[in-house]
């Protein structure tokens, strides 16, 4: 059975995240327009009954939010990276890279293992060791400079990484990169499951081939159906 509890909030696409030390809190990121130009993010303290607006501000297609070891939310905002250490009611912006590489598509990733591990993804993918004060680019090997990076996903205390668009995958936290066997996946957030475990058992929601299962670190696919 299902309780109505988006609240009249209209979209076109929405992400929900659930804040991992609080299960009455949640954050529902909304984009809006027809060319998915806004994107206002909102936060939920009693298990999504009511909502509250904590950004809002042109950023193509993604706000947030992520979160990071010490639960501090990350957003983008305008185009700019915010941290939040209260929960969305305070924001302090920090830096980006600005490479020319850096498209306006780029998301941002927190490693939940490693303090002060961030990343700024698109074609490229930048990694900052402080928390955003500094960045460097990371480096991809095998792999088609052309294909973007997507979401990250972590495993094995956040050294193991997998990129999901086209696939990739990281053994050094981040900083150099494999391209996986070739697998396209879906659109949605939840595009990739990994065996708590085991880092290298996968389950790819893919864009036209079903549920897609590795068993070897992305070397491999077979269909689950």
């Amino acid at each position: 059975t299902w309780v109505e509890r988006s609240s009249g909030l209209g979209n076109i696409h929405s992400d929900l995240k659930l804040d991992p030390v609080n299960p009455t809190r949640q954050y529902l990121a909304v984009t809006l327009g027809t060319d998915q130009q806004e994107c206002i993010l909102y936060r939920s303290d009693d298990r999504g009954k009511s909502w509250k607006s904590i950004t809002q501000g042109e950023h193509i297609s993604w706000c947030g939010p992520v979160f990071d070891t010490n639960n501090d939310l990350f957003s983008l905002i305008e185009d700019k990276l915010m941290k939040s250490i209260d929960d969305g009611n305070s924001w302090i912006s920090l830096r980006l890279p600005r490479e020319k590489s850096l498209d306006p598509f780029y998301k941002i990733g927190a490693n939940p293992y490693l303090p002060n591990y961030l990343y700024a993804i698109s074609f490229n993918l930048f990694y900052s060791l402080d928390g955003g004060n500094t960045w460097q680019e990371a480096t991809r090997i095998t792999a088609d400079p052309n294909q973007p990076f997507g979401r990250v996903y972590f495993a094995d205390e956040g050294n193991l990484i997998y990129s999901v668009n086209d696939m990739f995958f990281s053994t050094d936290a981040g900083q150099t990169w494999n391209a996986c066997a070739d697998a396209q996946a879906s659109s949605s957030d939840s595009q990739l499951a990994i065996d708590p475990r085991n880092g290298k058992h996968l389950y790819l929601a893919s864009a036209s081939d079903g549920v897609l299962i590795s068993r070897d670190g992305c070397q491999s696919w077979q269909a689950s159906n």
